[in-house]
């Protein structure tokens, strides 16, 4: 059976008997850490997503997306925490760099990444505007 073939079949295992039983992780499973992941998927991404905001994002939008950036912080933070404190999920620790309360700094790594990258593709989706509002009503 290929290595992939039993990583979905762990992973179904796991999601289908999460109700009766505590989970159990089997590490050698998991082919890469949570910083290599970042590396090869998160960062991409948000390179992806500035180069298509480029030219559209200006000092607004970055104030804006800065406390985008804090709200998320602040309202993650705690219930993510907590799901780890109850078993809900947890991270392996040969599989990250070291935690903050219960959480691998790399998951506030993700927080701020994904935040980011759907920020930059929600500029770089908008449409410019033609004119200010404060405009249109002077005319």
């Amino acid at each position: 059976m290929s290595d992939v073939k039993k990583h979905i079949d762990f992973c179904l295992a796991c999601h289908f008997d999460k109700l009766s039983s505590p989970p159990i992780y089997n590490t050698t499973l998991v082919f890469m850490t949570y910083l290599q992941f970042h590396l090869y998927f998160s960062l991409p991404l948000l390179l992806v997503t500035a180069w298509l905001a480029r030219g559209r994002f200006s000092r607004v939008h970055a104030r804006w997306l800065g406390l985008v950036c804090v709200i998320v912080f602040v309202f993650t933070t705690p219930w993510d925490n907590h799901a780890v404190k109850l078993g809900i999920w947890d991270f392996p620790e040969d599989k990250i760099l070291f935690r903050i309360w219960r959480l691998p700094i790399e998951e506030y790594g993700f927080f701020l990444l994904q935040t980011i990258s759907v920020g930059l593709l929600t500029v770089a989706l908008l449409r410019p505007r033609s004119s200010s509002p404060a405009t249109e009503k002077a005319t």
